[in-house]
């Protein structure tokens, strides 16, 4: 450090500290004048005002040495800009935190799943023969991205888990009429065994209750659940 930034840095630090001494009598309520007993006699500035004079022209140099009145406007835009900044992370604190639960809010709809109606046999079934269709009866369009279907037995075991990145595939059972849009009020989807598929030896059999859980995978929340017995 040079000898001119060290006479600099220790006037500032006097300037700080008869500062600090200033306040410190002022609210001290003891002594003659305010003064503590132990206390400098009297202090190298004369007032409060006249402290921070020294400090801002040290660290403002281009403010004139003796016009003290340059001092008050320089601490006002100081603050103007501290508020500004602190207005502006609270309010952008804030937007973020709502676009974020606006994001996280999972979608809220009616979805009814149905028995296709058709002779269930799983030993003996012709391709594409349907078994369920799933009708969204009202409320908010999902995108079908982000829609999982997981479907559990009454035995409580999970036996399909359907999504779109897996094509509405699971084992030899799909969902078909999904196409990469929404599924909106009037959609209906068909859940089928694929073409060629069996169903032997699985837990998809006739007259048995089966539960649908629909999952906004955005939110990680269910968007509604619907059981249905397979004839």
């Amino acid at each position: 450090m040079s000898d001119g930034s060290k006479v600099m840095s220790d006037y500032a630090a006097n300037a700080f500290k008869q500062l600090d001494g200033l306040l410190t009598r002022k609210h001290a309520g003891c002594g003659k004048d305010g003064e503590l007993p132990t206390a400098p006699r009297a202090p190298a500035f004369p007032d409060i005002q006249g402290a921070l004079t020294t400090i801002m022209k040290l660290t403002f140099p281009s403010i004139d040495a003796d016009d003290d009145r340059a001092v008050s406007p320089v601490i006002g835009v100081i603050l103007m800009v501290a508020i500004t900044v602190i207005l502006a992370a609270v309010i952008g604190a804030f937007v973020l935190n709502l676009g974020n639960d606006i994001q996280n809010t999972a979608p809220q709809a009616s979805i009814q799943v149905v028995d296709a109606g058709d002779n269930f046999d799983a030993d003996n079934m012709d391709n594409g023969t349907a078994m369920f269709y799933i009708n969204h009866q009202q409320g908010d369009d999902i995108q079908f991205q982000n829609l999982k279907i997981v479907v559990t037995a009454e035995s409580g075991n999970q036996i399909a888990n359907f999504t779109a990145a897996e094509n509405w595939e699971n084992g030899p059972v799909e969902i078909t009429g999904a196409g990469s849009g929404e599924f909106s009020t009037g959609t209906q989807l068909t859940v089928a065994v694929a073409d060629n598929g069996t169903l032997s030896g699985s837990e998809w059999s006739a007259n048995t209750q089966y539960t649908f859980q629909f999952i906004d995978q955005n939110s990680g929340s269910t968007v509604g659940t619907s059981t249905a017995t397979l004839q």
